[in-house]
């Protein structure tokens, strides 16, 4: 969508980033990240006391002018646009940023991480008192039956198991937590977690014996009646959730919750 004959005014008349050299002008990648950058910003209906837009470069000599600060050229063309001349604020110094903007935000989001695998707890957030809210046992329950075991849905449950019923929900067993701050600073935490269920099902009598000897399920009736037998085994049920919290995590926002896979 950039205007190519903008392109070649500016490089015409060699405003920034073009630049001349003996042989011409250069600078038409340049003038391309730019105008992609320029192309993030949103007109203000405010005073803008916030940069829009921090641009990362080292690449001080096509756009920067004095000071490390954006060139007077590009300044010029955001006020030309009718955009604020601070929503643009050139970060020259890379590792600069990360160590003054980023990696203490690294460094909070580990402590929560490792404050909730270590004791459960954060501020007001108790992960497994929250988890087995959402993973109860009519939860549960009411997800897997609404799966259809024979559509392949959940392909992991055995074709053996014909007509499986829930008798038994374990507690989640926390498996794995991360946690991420997003753009508009809520703190979303992603957790994996399993649970047991007890299932009861059919297995016809003759692929009994083609089963895995490490994945016999237990015989309940061996002889239900002529072709099959009424047996009984557990599946981990694996869950995906992702809480929504408050910046400093002292109130849950929304909880996600999505059924990640069925094992045996």
């Amino acid at each position: 969508t950039i205007d190519l004959k903008t392109l070649v005014s500016k490089d015409l008349c060699v405003r920034r980033p073009f630049k001349e050299i003996k042989e011409g002008h250069i600078g038409y990648r340049d003038a391309l990240i730019w105008e992609s950058v320029k192309s993030v910003c949103q007109f203000p209906t405010a005073l803008v006391e916030e940069p829009q837009v921090e641009f990362l470069t080292e690449n001080t000599k096509d756009f920067a002018g004095s000071g490390n600060t954006l060139h007077q050229d590009l300044l010029e063309e955001l006020k030309d646009a009718g955009l604020a001349e601070n929503c643009i604020l050139l970060e020259p110094d890379i590792k600069a940023f990360f160590d003054a903007k980023i990696n203490p935000e690294l460094e909070t989001l580990e402590q929560i991480k490792i404050t909730l695998q270590q004791s459960g707890k954060y501020n007001r957030f108790d992960l497994s008192d929250e988890v087995s809210k959402v993973l109860s046992e009519d939860y549960v329950t009411e997800v897997l039956n609404e799966s259809d075991f024979d559509s392949g849905e959940l392909a992991h449950i055995p074709g053996y198991m014909e007509d499986p019923t829930i008798h038994r929900v374990d507690i989640p067993i926390i498996k794995d937590v991360s946690v991420r701050r997003l753009s508009d600073q809520i703190v979303l935490i992603e957790v994996q977690a399993a649970v047991e269920v007890g299932l009861d099902f059919f297995v016809f009598k003759p692929d009994y014996y083609l089963i895995d000897e490490d994945r016999l399920p237990d015989i309940v009736d061996g002889e239900w009646n002529e072709h099959y037998m009424y047996c009984e085994s557990t599946v981990d049920v694996y869950f995906h959730l992702a809480f929504r919290t408050t910046p400093k995590v002292g109130k849950i926002l929304s909880v996600n919750v999505q059924v990640e896979d069925v094992l045996t």
